[in-house]
């Protein structure tokens, strides 16, 4: 069994939760608990495996997007009629699992996680997407006013990052063609992004 999260020693820890993935390939959410008794003596440790795959990605803490858009859809005015979106990628994860380590890897992405939590406006739905892709939509704001933001995230690490931007093409966008069209921006700009996968491949 490989432990996806970057750190997996309980010791000293009463409750954690992590993900695990087993050798049928699955990725489960694994919650432990330190069971102890009226005198604060432990007895036991309890861990409850379930599907992680429709629900959080543990990593981040962010939605999967599957469950967001079935959560979404449930209830549209979640989003409301006016918001942005935008898409982060980290650059060459594929080299970094691969030369540093599976969680060097996931490091940065919690990192990444961390830092759009601390820049994006108040109300921001984070969502992780397809492959290292993470997603903030932000409700009542436009591409323009969402630039900001944005740049905060670049500037705290421009050497591994890429984003692209988009919002509301017409009254009930949903978010699906927010993300296509934020992903394409995101794309072009990957192909410029010096030292990029996309990149290396048209220059050669």
């Amino acid at each position: 069994t490989e432990m996806i999260s970057p750190e997996n020693d309980l010791s000293g820890e009463d409750k954690r939760s992590f993900q695990c993935s087993p050798d049928s390939g699955d990725v489960l959410r694994c919650d432990f608990s330190r069971l102890k008794n009226s005198r604060g003596r432990v007895v036991g440790n309890l861990f409850v495996l379930t599907d992680a795959a429709d629900e959080v990605y543990i990593i981040t803490g962010f939605p999967n997007w599957n469950y967001f858009v079935s959560f979404v859809s449930s209830d549209p005015e979640i989003l409301g009629e006016t918001y942005a979106a935008a898409v982060f990628d980290i650059l060459g994860m594929t080299e970094i699992n691969r030369l540093l380590g599976r969680e060097e890897g996931d490091y940065r992405i919690s990192r990444l996680a961390a830092i759009m939590k601390s820049y994006m406006p108040e109300g921001s739905i984070f969502v992780r997407g397809h492959e290292a892709n993470l997603i903030v939509f932000c409700n009542g704001l436009g591409e323009n006013e969402l630039r900001e933001p944005v740049q905060k995230v670049l500037d705290a690490l421009p050497e591994s990052l890429v984003c692209g931007l988009s919002d509301t093409v017409h009254s009930g966008s949903s978010p699906e063609e927010l993300m296509n069209a934020a992903q394409r921006a995101m794309n072009m700009k990957k192909l410029l992004k010096p030292g990029s996968a996309s990149s290396q491949t048209i220059s050669s």
